[in-house]
């Protein structure tokens, strides 16, 4: 009975570092602090767009996004965006949920230029001290023509 009373604290001491880094991988965030994440990180992304401005647009990206959307891409994509779909009308936090260890927050946005909603897909990273927008998705017929 004592060889196992030892065993099962060596046992937890082994286990005790790869615990916390699960845990640390996807900290529990109340959905109240998502939602206020999620909002304020895609009021800038979108006015940084409406105002062709890449600092605003991505203030909080991760450095896999700032490498993935320069600000040459940044540009293409504001001209898609006026071209294809118009000035922004609204937007509207619809919820989130969890994929593989991230927040995908989502979003319905409505433009001038379409009477059809388009789904905004935000990908957030709460691992790190500063939440980081780590994917971000515009999904509309019209963006692909």
């Amino acid at each position: 009975m004592k060889n196992l009373a030892i065993l099962s604290v060596l046992l937890c001491i082994v286990c005790i570092p790869y615990m916390a880094d699960v845990c640390y991988s996807q900290p529990a965030i109340p959905d109240g602090k998502i939602k206020e994440v999620s909002t304020a990180e895609m009021d800038s992304i979108l006015k940084g767009i409406a105002t062709k401005n890449y600092d605003l647009y991505a203030r909080d990206f991760s450095d896999k996004m700032k490498r993935a959307q320069t600000e040459e891409n940044f540009l293409k994509l504001c001209q898609s965006v006026e071209d294809s779909l118009g000035q922004l009308k609204s937007s509207e936090y619809m919820g989130y949920y969890r994929a593989e260890g991230d927040i995908i927050s989502l979003f319905k946005a409505g433009f001038s230029k379409t009477d059809n909603d388009v789904l905004i897909r935000l990908v957030l990273d709460f691992k790190n001290q500063k939440e980081q927008v780590a994917g971000l998705w515009f999904d509309s017929p019209k963006l692909t023509k």
